[in-house]
C-alpha cells in the first residue's frame, strides 16, 4: 500500500497541540505492531522528492487538475472536523500532493499571496493539445507553445489557484555544451523582439528526455549561491548551472536522491509573480524529501544553515519526520518511511491523536 502523509497540515496540528512531547506522538511500533526493517525508506510509488501544492480548496483543485491535466486523485484525507487537509494525485508516473492553506505555518495558496515560489515541469506527448485542454478548462497562458533552444516544444500555463505549470514535448536532442550560448542568444532575441535562432538538432526518440519523470519540480531562488546550500544541506549533486548577465541564475538543476529539482532566479521584470517565499510572505509550494536516515539528514541540513521548523519525530502516518526551511524560505519536509498504513489507519490515528471527527 502506498504510504500517505500530510506534513503541512500536521505542522499546524503540532502548533495547535502546543507540545512536542512524545506522549503526543504515535510511533511506528504503535501504528503497525509489525517489524519495520522490511519497510522501504521511500514509500512505494514515490521518489526522493515530491512536490506539495497549497490550495484554497483541495477537492475543487484536484477536480480541476483532473479535467485540465489528466490527473488522477489517489487520496483525500479529512482533518479534525471533517475538512479536507491533504490530497494526492498522480500525473503519469509522478505523485503530486495537494494541501490546505495553513496561514499560521506560512502555507498560502498563490492566489492568497499574489504569486508563487516554484512550479512544475510536465512532459506530455502533445504539448499543443495539452495546453489547449488546460486553457479550455480555465488556465491562463503564461507563454505560448514555442520550439525552445534546449530541444523541447514548450509552453506555460497558470492554473486557477495561481500555480505555474510548464508543459513540454521533447522534440530534439540539443548538445548540453551549447546551452549557455543558446540561452544568451534566446535572451537577446526576446529582449529585442526578434525571432529566436533555430537549430538543426537531431530529432528526439521519445516525447520526454531519457531518465526524466513526467513531473519535475522547480523552485525560485534569490541567487545562484542558493544551489550551494542545497548541496551542503541535502547532499545534492549539481547537474547544470546556466548563468545570465551579472551572474544571475537562468537555470540550474540538482539531483537530490533519485530526483532532479530545477531552479531559477527571481526575475521581477520578466516574471513578476515568481518570487521566493521570503519575498511573497508565504509558501505556496513546498517539497517532501525522503531519505534513508532522517535524523542524520535533518541534522546535516540544520548544520549547513537550514532553519529547523519541526524536530524529527515518529508520526502517525507512518514516517519518521522533521522539517526545515532554506535561506529563501522554501519549506522542506524530511522523512524516512517506517510503517505501511492504509489511508483508513492514518485517518483513525490522526483522529485519536488530535481529536475531532475525520469526516
Amino acid at each position: 500500500m502506498t504510504q500517505r502523509y500530510l506534513w503541512v497540515g500536521l505542522a499546524a496540528a503540532i502548533a495547535c497541540s502546543g507540545t512536542d512531547d512524545e506522549s503526543q506522538t504515535v510511533t511506528a511500533e504503535e501504528t503497525t505492531g509489525a517489524e519495520t526493517a522490511a519497510v522501504q525508506p521511500i514509500p512505494e510509488g514515490f521518489r526522493s522528492v515530491t512536490p506539495h501544492l497549497v490550495v484554497t480548496d483541495i477537492p475543487a483543485a484536484i477536480a480541476w487538475y483532473a479535467q485540465a491535466l489528466g490527473a488522477e486523485q489517489t487520496l483525500l484525507i479529512n482533518g479534525p472536523g471533517g475538512t479536507p487537509i491533504h490530497g494526492e494525485m498522480r500525473i503519469g508516473d509522478s505523485v503530486i500532493m495537494v494541501g490546505a492553506e495553513e496561514p499560521q505555518q506560512g502555507a498560502r495558496a498563490p492566489s492568497s499571496v499574489g504569486g508563487t515560489c516554484g512550479g512544475l515541469m510536465v512532459y506530455v506527448e502533445d504539448v499543443d493539445a495539452a495546453v489547449a485542454r488546460a486553457t479550455e478548462a480555465g488556465a491562463t497562458v503564461g507563454m505560448p507553445v514555442t520550439d525552445m533552444f534546449w530541444g523541447d516544444r514548450y509552453g506555460q500555463i497558470v492554473d486557477p489557484q495561481g500555480h505555474h505549470w510548464s508543459l513540454a514535448t521533447h522534440k530534439f536532442e540539443a548538445p548540453m555544451e551549447e546551452m549557455g550560448a543558446r540561452a544568451e542568444a534566446f535572451g537577446r532575441a526576446m529582449a529585442s523582439g526578434e525571432a529566436p535562432p533555430t537549430y538543426d538538432d537531431p530529432p528526439a526518440t521519445s516525447w520526454r528526455p531519457e531518465n526524466m519523470p513526467v513531473v519535475t519540480p522547480s523552485l525560485v531562488v534569490a541567487s545562484a549561491a542558493d544551489l550551494d546550500l542545497y548541496v551542503a544541506a541535502f547532499g545534492a549533486t549539481e547537474v547544470s548551472r546556466t548563468l545570465g548577465p551579472g551572474g544571475s541564475l537562468m537555470h540550474g538543476e540538482l539531483r537530490v536522491g533519485d530526483t532532479i529539482v530545477m531552479f531559477t532566479q527571481a526575475d521581477p521584470e520578466h516574471a513578476p509573480t515568481m518570487k521566493t517565499p521570503s519575498e511573497l510572505g508565504g509558501v505556496p509550494m513546498n517539497l517532501m524529501l525522503y531519505v534513508e536516515d532522517v535524523d542524520a539528514a535533518h541534522a546535516q541540513a540544520v548544520s549547513a544553515g537550514a532553519t529547523n521548523l519541526a524536530p524529527v519525530q515518529d508520526m502517525f502516518w507512518g514516517d519518521r519526520w522533521g522539517a526545515v526551511s532554506d535561506g529563501a524560505g522554501h519549506m522542506w519536509g524530511i522523512a524516512t518511511h517506517v510503517a505501511d498504513l492504509t489511508p483508513e489507519e492514518i485517518q483513525q490515528r490522526m483522529i485519536e491523536q488530535f481529536g475531532g471527527g475525520g469526516g
